[in-house]
């Protein structure tokens, strides 16, 4: 695909179908300090394919709960309000687009990578005091531009992951020799058109590629999760190489060794836990 056309594909962004009223509602609410656990409620209530997945989380053995779980507000009770939102928006958004045209990509491993990064963007936004719902929905939908390109041309983007494969390239690099543009700028404008707050859209679009002068510091977060979550090596990362890493954003967390082994202690059962949620036995969510 030459140039000329990936500025057509990012025009025609505008044709992807947004996610449904639910997850919408929940994207707006990451940047709601104020939202009731009520409203939440309410909100998840709406849509029972994401209430399914919220009360199979809290149903896990994770829990050991001594009875079954089958009210949301329930779940609220056990898991914790934030835990709920960010499951349900992940649940609210795996539905929002059909890549059956594109067989190659791999979407069961695309969540999981989504669902890694997230929770290790919250974990480090919780130890910076940060907003970490904010920061879990951003490494949530750091890799959004992937599924877009998927979605708008199947058959280029297929090529670019074969391309991947074939040379051993990073995948931005791969779908810039195919298509002429990368998930992360493609990714953005679709968060830009579905009018997501700024620090989300500059997530999107920088999180390959942090400014040096620390304009956006969500994005510094995000770059720095992604490359730790493949660094980790879990599911859903496999065979891909780990990110290069900006060493201007490391050092813009200030955070000591120690505290970087603390810190990711935990994500690894707790990315067990919700990749169960998602996928209770093979397939995508």
């Amino acid at each position: 695909m030459s140039a000329v056309d990936a500025v057509g594909m990012v025009r025609r962004i505008r044709d992807l179908p947004t996610p449904n009223a639910v997850a919408m509602q929940l994207l707006v609410s990451l940047a709601d300090e104020n939202l009731s656990i009520e409203q939440l409620t309410q909100q998840i209530s709406l849509d029972q394919g994401i209430v399914a997945k919220v009360l199979r989380l809290a149903n896990s053995p994770f829990y050991g709960l001594p009875r079954r779980v089958t009210l949301i507000s329930d779940a609220v009770a056990i898991i914790g309000w934030r835990s709920v939102r960010n499951l349900a928006l992940a649940a609210g958004l795996a539905r929002s687009f059909d890549l059956g045209r594109c067989p190659s990509f791999d979407l069961g491993g695309y969540w999981r990578h989504s669902l890694a990064c997230a929770l290790c963007a919250e974990a480090l936004a919780r130890a910076r005091g940060q907003d970490s719902g904010l920061a879990f929905g951003a490494g949530l939908l750091h890799d959004l531009g992937r599924v877009a390109l998927a979605s708008l041309a199947p058959e280029d983007y297929a090529q670019a992951l074969r391309w991947q494969a074939d040379e051993g390239a990073r995948l931005f690099e791969a779908e810039h020799a195919c298509l002429g543009q990368d998930h992360a700028a493609v990714g953005g404008a679709l968060a830009e058109q579905w009018l997501l707050a700024p620090a989300l859209v500059d997530s999107v679009a920088l999180h390959h590629r942090p400014p040096e002068d620390g304009s956006a510091p969500l994005a510094d977060l995000i770059h720095v999760a992604d490359c730790v979550a493949h660094g980790l090596g879990l599911e859903g990362t496999e065979g891909e190489s780990v990110p290069s890493l900006a060493l201007h954003s490391w050092r813009r967390l200030d955070m000591e060794e120690p505290q970087w082994f603390r810190l990711f202690s935990n994500v690894e059962s707790e990315h067990a836990v919700l990749c169960q949620a998602f996928f209770p036995g093979e397939g995508s969510p």
